[in-house]
């Protein structure tokens, strides 16, 4: 039933979430979701109720039983006393044990079924969250402290989806040393944001795969490794909360930080957003009344500051300016790497306007790293990065012979 109920929310949130309306107009697909919404409800419903009959059923043959365990008790002690074997105080006492017996009993099944239930939640729970429990239970004398203060590698990775027999990455072997700046390059479903999610541990890669200073990810914590990273993914959120709340989510001590906000604001171009009528506690979105909605790039400005706001090692942006014009790509990535001169940064894009800027690039095909090296390296050997510059150069006002 609960997955029948995750059905029809998830379709009723299609209908209802600002975010999917405009494809959802364009397509003319409302009234095949509304119809597919009201058939979800109405099997959950359908299912609810087969459930409360059934529900129903057992509560009403437990009533009778104990209806009827009562008028034979009654009977019986009834029956006693006109004989002289009990007397009425016994009557009374026995009918007010039989009671709070049966009280007790049920009360004792319910918290039985409470805490089965409440089991089957946890263990789903469990089954859903990254592998982390061993590294805090028993066997944590096994596991390292994360660090990152000489070189993250990797050492053929290959890595299968579930339910899957094709390798979203496979082979994978790179290094990466602390401070560099790294851009991995490549066309969608090329597999860098799966390479990432395997980096940062958000995926369990294989064993002995990847190493941040010579510890196998597997045996780190990863809790610590997540505190001292900063990332902004593909799929950012937009927050419908205040500018001040947009920005201290990635660091909550920073709460009240007024000035460093405007600081930070006035590095991605966003600084006019502190000259609003209510400055940084601005609300955002569409969820009140007086919120200020922002364009695109403007979100994708907010979500590279709030990353900012973090004190970090390392900094992973993917396709951190996908909103953005090529010219103002340039301009933000180089206040990126402006911001951040002695952090290790990994920036995933299938543009190139960065590419002449980072340390190291690798370029990713079909899960495959295909091409490593520096710009000036990559452009002589002429061969598929090559092609990718050639082709998008023109979008940039940079010269072609760089």
């Amino acid at each position: 039933i609960n997955h029948t109920y995750r059905e029809h929310n998830y379709f009723f949130q299609l209908l209802t979430d600002f975010r999917y309306h405009k494809e959802i107009t364009l397509m003319q697909i409302y009234d095949y979701l509304k119809v597919q919404w009201i058939q979800k409800k109405e099997k959950a419903i359908a299912k609810q109720l087969n459930m409360q009959k059934k529900t129903n059923i057992h509560t009403t043959w437990s009533l009778l039983l104990s209806q009827l365990n009562k008028t034979l008790i009654i009977v019986t002690i009834a029956y006693l006393i006109s004989q002289k074997t009990f007397t009425i105080s016994d009557f009374v006492a026995i009918t007010m044990a039989f009671s709070i017996a049966e009280n007790s009993m049920v009360s004792f099944i319910q918290r039985l079924g409470s805490i089965y239930e409440n089991n089957k939640y946890i263990e789903s729970i469990r089954s859903t969250l990254v592998d982390d429990k061993n590294k805090q239970g028993k066997y944590k004398e096994e596991y390292v402290q994360a660090s990152f203060q000489k070189e993250i590698r990797v050492d053929n990775l290959t890595f299968t989806y579930p339910n899957r027999t094709v390798p979203a990455i496979e082979n994978i072997h790179m290094t990466i040393q602390k401070g560099q700046k790294i851009a991995i390059l490549g066309d969608n479903a090329a597999g860098k944001s799966t390479l990432i999610k395997n980096l940062l541990g958000l995926y369990k890669a294989p064993q002995d795969t990847i190493f941040f200073d010579g510890n196998d990810l597997g045996k780190m914590q990863t809790r610590d490794l997540w505190s001292k990273t900063s990332v902004v993914f593909q799929d950012f959120i937009n927050y419908s909360m205040s500018i001040r709340e947009n920005l201290a989510l990635s660091n909550m001590h920073d709460l009240n930080n007024d000035e460093k906000m405007r600081i930070m604001l006035n590095r991605v171009g966003l600084e006019k957003l502190a000259e609003l009528p209510q400055g940084i506690d601005t609300k955002l979105g569409f969820l009140y009344d007086d919120a200020t909605n922002l364009s695109g790039g403007q979100w994708q400005r907010l979500a590279l500051c709030r990353a900012f706001m973090r004190d970090f090692d390392l900094l992973v942006l993917d396709e951190p300016t996908s909103a953005l014009d090529p010219n103002s790509e340039l301009e933000i990535f180089n206040q990126i790497l402006n911001m951040s001169e002695d952090k290790t940064v990994i920036i995933i894009s299938h543009r190139v306007g960065i590419a002449s800027k980072v340390d190291q690039i690798y370029l990713m095909k079909e899960g495959k790293i295909i091409e490593a090296g520096n710009h000036h390296e990559l452009i002589a050997i002429q061969g598929e990065y090559h092609f990718m510059w050639e082709k998008q150069i023109n979008w940039y006002n940079i010269p072609v012979t760089v």
